[in-house]
């Protein structure tokens, strides 16, 4: 892939805490089960009616009762094949890219005039400007050095604004708050009401509320963006992409062009072969240990594609005692 070229990741695994390769390792963990678990929600859903998408003539959408959500092919595709091609629903930019990227479109801004974030281009600027520039820029100061806060109100506006059947349907977002019995509706139904009014300039009597929704949830909202998200120093959430399995052994390859993400076949694939890709760059050159830890830790989950799992057997013939 274009994009994949030049990019260099650490062969050497040094950016990988040991905290980070124990957590993948331990399969006994809580940590381990809550991030294979697909939502519970998709259980109740029709097959194929997710997101009110229509199936393409090249794929379908099933149920994975470990995966959740799966893409599988619906006849024999031809490598080099485009199999898919959208644009990005949530767009939101590397921790080191604040304050250097439009947080709506995710296009470089030259120029940053001495405003907290959010940044906004020429061309997203003007119907912004007087309602989240101001609004968002006078919220947590502290907070804005790590840009956390306004790409997750950015976040929670996008997501409040979809039905709410998208909501629980949208890949894992539905689950920004807590894996316990909630009303999902309620939560969300209150999120909306509260982000919209603060859009509105009437959020000084709900900010109280709106912070505690937010300081319980930050890091689940952030963390489940990422884990969905495609793409390099400015990331993007593509609805039907963000159904894709990874592999480190993928059938596909993803490439980004502006704001539009497309799928490619790697090589020929099977009808009803499940579609795949490799979620990081690169990483399906490394080893077994080195390639978990480093998905783990940027994608919440603990790597079980085939690859990996031949990987493991052989390991543990070779060291029984590993």
């Amino acid at each position: 892939m274009d994009h994949m070229e030049g990019k260099k990741e650490p062969p050497d695994g040094s950016d990988v805490s040991p905290h980070e390769t124990a957590m993948v390792t331990d399969r006994d963990s809580p940590t381990f089960f809550h991030q294979v678990m697909p939502s519970r929600v998709t259980h109740h859903l029709p097959q194929n009616t997710w997101y009110g998408l229509e199936e393409s003539a090249r794929w379908s959408i099933r149920f994975d009762p470990l995966k959740g959500n799966v893409l599988v092919s619906k006849k024999r595709i031809s490598a080099g094949t485009e199999i898919l091609q959208e644009k990005a629903l949530i767009i939101h930019a590397v921790k080191d890219k604040i304050l250097k990227t439009c947080c709506s479109c995710g296009l470089a801004v030259p120029y940053v005039a001495g405003r907290l974030p959010p940044t906004f281009c020429d061309t997203c600027n003007p119907p912004w400007k007087d309602i989240e520039i101001d609004a968002f820029c006078s919220l947590w100061p502290a907070a804005w050095k790590s840009g956390t806060v306004v790409h997750s109100l950015r976040i929670l506006h996008t997501v409040c604004s979809l039905s709410l059947q998208e909501i629980e349907t949208f890949s894992q977002l539905g689950r920004v708050f807590p894996d316990r019995p909630v009303d999902h509706e309620s939560h969300w139904t209150s999120a909306g009401e509260l982000v919209a009014a603060q859009l509105q300039g009437e959020y000084k009597e709900k900010m109280d509320k709106l912070r505690g929704l937010l300081d319980n949830n930050l890091l689940n909202i952030n963390k489940i963006t990422n884990a969905n998200s495609f793409g390099y120093d400015v990331m993007g959430v593509y609805l039907q992409s963000s159904i894709l399995s990874h592999s480190c052994d993928p059938n596909c390859r993803w490439e980004i062009n502006g704001n539009n993400l497309t799928i490619h076949s790697l090589r020929e694939i099977d009808e009803d072969e499940e579609i795949t890709v490799c979620y990081v760059p690169l990483v399906n050159t490394w080893g077994l240990d080195l390639r978990r830890a480093v998905i783990a830790r940027r994608r919440g989950f603990l790597c079980m594609c085939d690859r990996c799992k031949v990987e493991e057997e052989e390991l543990e013939k070779a060291d029984p005692l590993r």
